[in-house]
């Protein structure tokens, strides 16, 4: 009798398992036509990646708002709207233990978030569009990339990968990084390893003080993973025309060439 129940528990399981992967597969095929209504629009315009590292500085995104620069962020950005008028143009989440403590508490000034398929879009309080996931990232031993939603974007261990996918299907050329320090006080790579999660202390790694809670639970930053990520993404934008510069100020990102954030701020004023 107990096999029988757990054969038939087992059944459930796989059922329940192909019910989920057939929603996921229609959502993504339902939003195939958002992604292609969004293709190129904003063709050979420049625009910003924005990362949430400690060097992000509200003044810098007040003047990406006063030059009307497009701009794509994401996860807890939110934070920084009661200290400027600048609001992401994208916003996107690809961290699963992020979306699940946020999905429900999205900021009301932000419409519309755009997620990986593996992400559940069930009881989220915007409008979700999702992009098919890429294999995880790899496919043949390598590191997949994309610069087209409509047929999926690659994981990199970092959101700001996908962003610059999101970037180049927007046509964006050149696109900014700033607030991408690519360091973590407090992690170290070694340490962890072996671990998936880490606790949060009071290390300054977010350009908010309260971005994360002592004791909360996040992944670990691997950052020579992250690095790899970035390094193809610098190779194949460059192979696409694709003009990509580290305009953060200071950090550790290294791959792309960097540009001063207030040279672009002088160069587009002086353009007006």
């Amino acid at each position: 009798m107990k096999r029988k129940l757990l054969y038939l528990f087992r059944w459930d399981l796989l059922f329940f398992k192909i019910k989920e992967k057939i929603r996921v597969y229609k959502k993504v095929k339902l939003d195939i036509n958002y992604w292609k209504s969004i293709k190129g629009i904003h063709n050979g315009k420049p625009g910003f990646v924005i990362g949430n590292g400690p060097s992000l500085k509200m003044d810098d995104l007040s003047k990406i708002h006063e030059l009307g620069f497009v701009s794509i962020a994401s996860n807890k950005i939110y934070y920084a709207f009661k200290e400027t008028k600048w609001r992401p143009n994208y916003f996107t989440i690809s961290d699963i233990l992020v979306w699940n403590e946020i999905k429900n508490k999205i900021n009301k000034e932000i419409d519309t978030v755009h997620v990986p398929s593996f992400l559940d879009h069930k009881d989220c309080n915007v409008i979700v569009k999702t992009w098919k996931n890429l294999s995880n990232g790899f496919r043949g031993g390598k590191q997949q990339i994309s610069n087209d939603l409509s047929n999926g974007a690659a994981a990199g261990f970092t959101v700001t990968y996908e962003n610059i996918q999101f970037a180049m299907h927007l046509g964006l050329n050149p696109i900014y990084l700033i607030g991408c320090d690519h360091y973590y006080e407090g992690e170290n790579e070694e340490v962890y390893k072996s671990d998936e999660l880490v606790k949060h202390t009071n290390k300054n790694t977010h350009f908010i003080s309260n971005y994360r809670k002592i004791g909360d639970i996040n992944g670990h930053a691997p950052i020579s993973k992250m690095t790899k990520s970035y390094k193809i993404a610098n190779l194949y934008s460059k192979s696409k025309g694709v003009k990509i510069f580290n305009s953060t100020r200071g950090g550790y990102l290294e791959v792309f060439d960097r540009l001063d954030l207030d040279k672009i701020f002088n160069i587009i004023k002086k353009n007006k």
